[in-house]
């Protein structure tokens, strides 16, 4: 439930304070939820995290408020990334926040398991009635106490879902109250500057333009970043770090990924006056240099590329490491016999951790492995129930949005993005069927041997 929450990462010290001023006007006017807009990778989400973690501590020394939090994750699970998911979610957190009204849903529970089965069998919560559940509780439980409610990343819900729960939220900020001494239900919100969400707000604010202290302080900060600068003289330091700042333009997302590769470079001993051209020269569009960077790609490798974004990018859910080890060795235009036939390939990884080094040379720091929790069949497939395993996702959801965007996929096959997005979604179909054919004859052909020696 709060996977998404613990991805994002946290502030730098001393960043983010800017937003406090901003976010107390909402409890100050009341009306319409506080709306955090920016373009992708200006921080968005950890302005949230900041903002969602202030009224928690505040919470924990008293305990007359209501605090729920809810981070869209557009790469991971339907129960990530839809209004089911985000109700069911928000709903938990009420009921474990007020023991009255955990009573009260006890019993209505327990009346629709009595009148209509056994849940998640003969019936299940329809969105309507989640959403009627927040909304009641919500009220009442600001009859008593404050209520803040915070949702991250509308935009990766979905463009029909992100307006719907836009409004439903707008709807309950400007609901009237029964007596002008009730305290308020405050709600904030983020995401993209996407027209399909464009509503009235009195009380928004914009990273897009306020970031430049705040990058400046991450990258004073990181400590991967930090331990790479050890081996430069103060002065050198001080003025690569100026450099990243100033080529930037607000956005932090760029400034992690080229912190990252400048790490990399001083590590391997390459030259200063290099690394400060090579920043100099990077696009200042995220989207541009993700594109200049995947393009440095060596050309034996470009075609595994290729194959590795389109599986993280268009499966259905994230793809175990263990996964992609089968995936990005199956041909699927080229059968094969066995599993053995994957297995003595060139492109197969011998273990684990071989693949991990592979997903970062291939995708050039766009891919990242991190541990998750596999929904179930897949964990009792594995044996791992409730465990955590190692999945292959983009670094940021600007990575997969810029996949299929004109500086994307698109470009570096020289297709449009319905071509790009078909044709990987038939070769992973391929690729599927390819491995099921394999591991049917290679089971058939174990009975055979096993036969063979009873007999």
């Amino acid at each position: 439930m709060n996977e998404r929450l613990h991805d994002v990462s946290d502030e730098s010290e001393g960043t983010c304070s800017w937003i406090v001023p901003d976010f107390l006007r909402l409890r100050q006017q009341q009306r319409g939820p506080f709306w955090i807009k920016g373009n992708p990778g200006v921080g968005k989400s950890t302005i949230m995290k900041y903002l969602f973690r202030r009224e928690v501590l505040k919470s924990h020394s008293s305990a007359d408020k209501v605090v729920v939090a809810f981070f869209c994750h557009g790469r991971g699970t339907d129960l990530q990334r839809t209004k089911s998911g985000i109700y069911r979610t928000i709903l938990y957190q009420i009921l474990l926040q007020d023991s009255v009204l955990r009573s009260q849903f006890e019993v209505d529970f327990q009346q629709k398991c009595d009148t209509q089965g056994k849940y998640s069998e003969q019936w299940t919560w329809h969105e309507h009635e989640l959403e009627n559940y927040i909304r009641l509780y919500l009220q009442k439980a600001s009859v008593t106490m404050p209520v803040h409610v915070f949702v991250d990343a509308l935009d990766e819900c979905g463009e029909e879902s992100g307006r719907a729960l836009l409004y439903f939220f707008r709807d309950l900020c400007e609901a009237p109250l029964d007596s002008e001494t009730l305290p308020s239900i405050n709600i904030c919100v983020s995401s993209r500057h996407y027209p399909f969400l464009d509503l009235e707000s009195q009380c928004s604010a914009s990273p897009d333009k306020r970031n430049s202290q705040d990058i400046r302080l991450l990258v004073e900060q990181d400590r991967e970043f930090l331990d790479a600068l050890a081996c430069l003289r103060g002065e050198e330091a001080e003025n690569l770090c100026a450099a990243i700042v100033s080529h930037a333009g607000n956005v932090f997302q760029w400034a992690v990924f080229v912190m990252r590769w400048i790490a990399k470079s001083l590590r391997a001993g390459e030259r200063l006056d290099v690394i400060h051209k090579k920043i100099e020269n990077s696009p200042k569009e995220l989207y541009d240099l993700y594109h200049d960077v995947i393009s440095s790609v060596q050309e034996d490798d470009q075609a595994q590329m290729i194959r590795l974004l389109e599986w993280v990018q268009f499966s259905e859910r994230a793809l175990a490491v263990s996964e992609l080890r089968y995936a990005l060795a199956i041909n699927p235009d080229q059968p094969c016999a066995s599993l053995a036939d994957f297995e003595e390939s060139d492109d197969f990884a011998r273990n684990n951790e071989d693949m991990k080094k592979k997903i970062r040379r291939l995708s050039c720091g766009l891919i990242e492995v991190r541990k998750t929790t596999l929904p179930s069949p897949l964990s009792k497939r594995y044996g791992i129930a409730n465990s955590d395993v190692e999945v292959a996702q983009s670094v940021h959801q600007s990575v997969a949005d810029w996949c299929i965007s004109d500086k994307g996929l698109p470009l570096l096959l020289n297709q449009s993005a319905k071509t790009v997005i078909g044709d990987a979604q038939n070769r992973i179909c391929k690729a599927c069927f390819g491995y099921l054919s394999a591991a049917r004859i290679t089971q058939q052909n174990s009975r055979q041997m096993a036969s063979d020696f009873r007999s």
